[in-house]
């Protein structure tokens, strides 16, 4: 019901699909508080995200030959269709492993496989690249100077994924319900301490954030806290394939999408029907497109900026 509204609130193509709970959860807190602290840069400072617990099993990834990367994600995007959910789910597999093998983080780490550097390889972990749009935008790296994989991970995180997804989310979210949302981990102070620890304290034994949790245990019992990490996942795959797809189809529509000429049509169209016949899941490209879709028509529809009529007298030259 809330997806009407995203483009009106984000005011900005942004495509991050947790946004969508972040905003439930901020009206749900509102209901109770007006200031409300969040954990946001807990991650990014102490790397907590899956990417830097595996970066130095990443590592090696990079020394092997481009050929054999290529095909060993090729083996892997076969497992993202329907056909592989079904092999997967004869597998003696955990349900924590399960969920991670699903299709749509299938991609991603078939994507992270074949990439040439670990930028790129940061890019495909964090789903930075949409590749339907006419013109691709170069982006700029600063991480090199950092000796090794798991600084520069966190690195980028703070330079560009917290700064560009995580705050502009929150933002805009708790502003939408009338919420002051305040983030202590990004008092500089913190963020320069972070900075000063060796990446033993962060990551350790295959965990993240290490020296949080050692602080947190002397107030909150380790089984609250010791367990699999939880995201804001939403099943935007499936409600694309239902409630949403007439919404989408509207969006996605071919006549629509040759006058703007912005987005690769034939390739986009391929991804949709591809999505809906459950070859694979591109909910996160689709979700991407249908935002910028959503904002581009909320752009077109809402009344021009006109600047008020500033008296002659009032204008600095008269004074």
């Amino acid at each position: 019901k809330v997806i009407p509204e995203l483009a009106t609130i984000w005011d900005e193509p942004f495509a991050d699909v947790s946004q969508i709970p972040t905003l439930l959860v901020s009206r749900l807190a509102r209901t109770g508080v007006t200031v409300a602290l969040t954990g946001d840069g807990g991650d990014e400072c102490f790397g907590g995200y899956t990417r830097h617990f595996l970066s130095a099993r990443l590592a090696p990834l990079l020394a092997a030959p481009a050929a054999v990367r290529r095909a060993a994600a090729a083996a892997l995007r076969l497992l993202c269709g329907s056909g592989g959910e079904r092999a997967l789910a004869r597998l003696p597999l955990t349900d924590g492993l399960r969920r991670s093998l699903r299709g749509d983080r299938l991609q991603r780490l078939a994507s992270m496989i074949e990439a040439d550097g670990d930028c790129a390889m940061y890019r495909a972990l964090t789903r930075l690249s949409v590749p339907l749009a006419r013109e691709q935008v170069g982006t700029t790296d600063d991480a090199h100077g950092l000796d090794d994989m798991l600084s520069r991970f966190i690195f980028r995180d703070m330079t560009g994924y917290l700064r560009d997804d995580i705050l502009v989310k929150l933002d805009r979210t708790s502003m939408a319900a009338s919420l002051e949302a305040r983030c202590p981990f990004l008092d500089h102070r913190v963020i320069e301490f972070a900075w000063r620890l060796p990446n033993a304290c962060k990551v350790r034994n295959g965990k993240g954030k290490w020296i949080l949790r050692e602080v947190l245990t002397r107030y909150v019992p380790r089984m609250l806290f010791e367990r699999p990490k939880q995201g804001f996942d939403v099943p935007i795959g499936e409600w694309l394939k239902g409630p949403l797809r007439s919404w989408a189809e509207d969006l996605l529509a071919p006549a629509r999408l040759a006058r703007q000429d912005l987005i690769d049509a034939p390739r986009l169209r391929a991804c949709w029907q591809s999505h809906l016949d459950g070859r694979f899941d591109h909910s996160h490209m689709l979700w991407a497109v249908l935002m910028f879709q959503a904002w581009l028509d909320e752009a077109n529809t809402a009344p021009a900026f006109k600047s008020p009529a500033v008296p002659e007298a009032a204008l600095p030259g008269s004074l």
